[in-house]
């Protein structure tokens, strides 16, 4: 099992303003810094570590990934409660984490680009989240939740309910293409934004839908009534939808930019040395 060791208390959105360090010893590389909402690294057996090897660089370039083992000494994993009540995700503290030559993935101050590679699989991973079987939200839960609520029958929710479908299983679809071309050898691309932001929206979507049609009963449920329970579970969880990945508005930037051709956002600090930059938590340099 793996985790992806990316964000950073001062690189979240702009995850390349990341401050975690690997410098050469000897061989091999020191690795001393910090990651945050790291998705199952508890139970991680290994992770994909971004991390700084070169400073003069912009701070698009001098990144390097490498595989990291986390039971090694040295990395310290903290589990972060949500409120949901559960610790789905991490931080990850490196001190002193020795690492030998052949972990580096990739090239040496090419990370970046094998972090967007990874991330826009993530995003489809993500986007494909909002219609599985087991999913509360999905449409057939939700048919579910109508019946019971004894509003199958009203016109208007069942409107509702079909377009929801409809959305539903064309994400579905969507999702199905990029999963066959990568199998084929080609990457998603910025197309993995389209998967991520439709999802994250279509579980908003849900979430208003399920309001709608319970009305009260989504704010109180009989304690052994294990429906209700994973439903408020998954309304709880969604805000992360919408951050998970990279925000919804950096998909719309990536879309824009990508996919349809608008200009890109001013970077006045993108052929500048990270060095020189006041960013994330090196304002305070």
């Amino acid at each position: 099992m793996w985790c992806q060791l990316f964000s950073e208390p001062g690189a979240g959105s702009d995850v390349a303003s990341l401050q975690t360090r690997a410098v050469r010893d000897g061989e091999g590389w020191l690795v001393n810094g910090q990651k945050v909402w790291t998705s199952g690294a508890q139970h991680a057996d290994f992770g994909a570590l971004l991390a700084r090897t070169n400073p003069d660089l912009p701070k698009h370039r001098g990144l390097t990934m490498f595989i990291v083992d986390m039971r090694a000494p040295g990395v310290v994993v903290r589990p972060l409660r949500d409120m949901t009540g559960r610790a789905p995700f991490n931080e990850v503290y490196f001190d002193d984490l020795r690492l030998p030559a052949d972990a580096v993935l990739g090239e040496v101050d090419a990370g970046w680009t094998a972090a967007v590679t990874m991330l826009g699989h993530e995003r489809v991973s993500i986007g494909g989240s909002a219609r599985r079987r087991d999913a509360p939200l999905n449409p057939e839960n939700l048919v579910a939740l109508a019946r019971r609520a004894g509003r199958l029958g009203d016109p208007e929710i069942r409107r509702e309910l079909a377009a929801y479908h409809a959305a539903s299983r064309t994400l579905e679809l969507f999702n199905t293409r990029l999963r066959q071309e990568a199998d084929a050898g080609v990457a998603p691309g910025a197309r993995g934004s389209v998967a991520k932001l439709t999802g994250a929206e279509l579980l908003w979507r849900g979430v208003e839908l399920a309001g709608r049609i319970a009305g009260p009963g989504l704010l109180a449920w009989d304690r052994d009534d294990e429906d209700a329970a994973e439903l408020a579970l998954a309304i709880n969880a969604t805000p992360a939808s919408s951050i998970a990945g990279g925000t919804n508005q950096i998909q719309r930037s990536i879309i824009g930019e990508r996919i349809l051709g608008l200009p890109k956002e001013p970077q006045v600090d993108r052929d500048v040395p990270f060095r020189e930059l006041r960013v994330g938590t090196q304002q305070q340099g």
